[in-house]
């Protein structure tokens, strides 16, 4: 049986019972159902990224500029809260960069979303931003912060530049 016609199932089970005014628990076909298209909760908050942490992930990101011959990255690096902890202009990039990179960034670790992944009427948040470019940084299960890259054009290098930055953390963690 498909999940939607075990979740009309279950409804209709749910529907009857409750016509006939018994309450019944929710079947095992209804919880299969609803743990199948539950999303998945967002890391917890954790203690803020500190400025050392911020300064290895800045690091990584212009080596990975420098070895993809980029000189017009922009980015920063915020903690939950959407405050500045780290935020670095590379010479050839942008005005409008930076305020890119930043909103990504708090985008990122206020919602704890990637940017870019709006909810529905999601453009009426504030920091809401639908560029690409913008991680939630978590480290050991929580979120720490947020990071945000611009002025790299093609599509998904900025989240890469953004997710071997964070991978930076586990890896010095494990030293």
């Amino acid at each position: 049986m498909s999940r939607w016609m075990r979740v009309f199932a279950c409804l209709g089970g749910m529907l009857s019972a409750s016509a006939g005014g018994a309450q019944q628990a929710p079947s095992e076909s209804h919880r299969d159902a609803v743990n199948e298209t539950a999303p998945q909760p967002a890391p917890a908050y954790g203690a803020p990224i500190t400025l050392s942490q911020a300064k290895a992930m800045a690091v990584v990101i212009e080596a990975e500029a420098a070895r993809m011959k980029k000189d017009a990255v922009v980015f920063a690096i915020v903690q939950p809260s959407g405050d500045l902890v780290y935020f670095e202009k590379m010479d050839g990039s942008t005005y409008v960069s930076i305020q890119y990179a930043q909103m990504k960034a708090r985008m990122a670790a206020r919602y704890r979303v990637r940017s870019g992944n709006l909810p529905p009427n999601g453009s009426s948040l504030p920091d809401a931003i639908a560029l690409g470019g913008g991680l939630p940084i978590v480290y050991r299960g929580r979120t720490i912060g947020g990071i945000g890259i611009s002025g790299v054009e093609e599509h998904g290098a900025a989240a890469r530049f953004a997710q071997a930055a964070i991978d930076a953390l586990d890896n010095d963690n494990k030293r």
